[in-house]
């Protein structure tokens, strides 16, 4: 009696080797390739932190890719949840850290109030080109939740200043004397940059009409300053206001 089982050719051999390769290769691929892509969190900004960082601060902290210095010495960390923190991140206490990469150390903690979750997210990080300096603005929908610059010096944060609400001081005294329509929300957009004297150059527009909403008694001013990081003062000054008076479709940021 004949049997029905069909028995492999030599062409089908071949062909079932080739198959069980490249099966293989692509499992390797998951289980490797795949797996270093792992170091590197879902979130916009957020890395997983060094492997000789303790375990409290990797179970809870990411990495700023964006913040690393120049010579790859130093970058900030801030927590994955800001809700789960008693500090309460948004409030402008001491939650984030700048931290030598090799090895791992905390250097100390920098008020930038940022966290993996926070809403509207926006962090950057300008550094000196010798990594002696930094200026950090954290970004709201609106406006800054904070600009902390500071310096370095023998491995310790120096002339640590948040700058953002001294500008909105300065700009506000024009505000006042325009008196337009409230609205809840002041914008203030523009630059933060350090330049080869560690001192910040800050350009920058107010608005209090953020939505451009027509026919509301709006304000608009520019203001330009120098801040000295070292001296821990403002070396220049100037608002510039730009028009007090109902807003026009014109007047829409282009």
């Amino acid at each position: 009696m004949r049997s029905n089982q069909i028995r492999p050719t030599p062409i089908m051999r071949v062909v079932l080797v080739v198959i069980s390769v490249l099966t293989s290769i692509s499992l390797q691929l998951k289980d490797g390739i795949g797996a270093q892509d792992g170091d590197f969190t879902a979130g916009i900004f957020g890395r997983e932190l060094p492997a000789d960082a303790p375990t409290k601060y990797r179970e809870d902290y990411l990495l700023a890719p964006s913040s690393i210095s120049p010579d790859k010495k130093l970058a900030l960390i801030y927590p994955k949840e800001g809700d789960e923190f008693p500090t309460q991140p948004e409030s402008g206490t001491a939650d984030n850290y700048l931290v030598t990469l090799d090895p791992f150390r905390i250097l100390g903690a920098l008020p930038v109030a940022y966290f993996e979750n926070i809403n509207h997210k926006g962090l950057s990080v300008n550094w000196a080109k010798d990594s002696s300096a930094a200026v950090i603005v954290n970004q709201g929908k609106w406006s800054p939740r904070c600009v902390i610059a500071f310096e370095l010096e023998e491995g310790q944060i120096v002339h640590q200043r948040e700058l953002s609400q001294a500008v909105s001081d300065f700009l506000h005294v024009d505000y006042d004397k325009c008196a337009p329509d409230d609205f809840m929300e002041i914008a203030l957009s523009g630059s933060w940059k350090l330049n080869a004297k560690n001192q910040v150059v800050v350009k920058c527009v107010s608005d209090s009409n953020g939505k451009g909403i027509p026919r509301k008694k709006s304000w608009r001013a520019r203001f330009e300053g120098l801040w000295s990081v070292a001296e821990e003062k403002w070396l220049q000054q100037k608002v510039t206001p730009v028009f007090c008076r109902t807003y026009r479709v014109s007047d829409l940021p282009r």
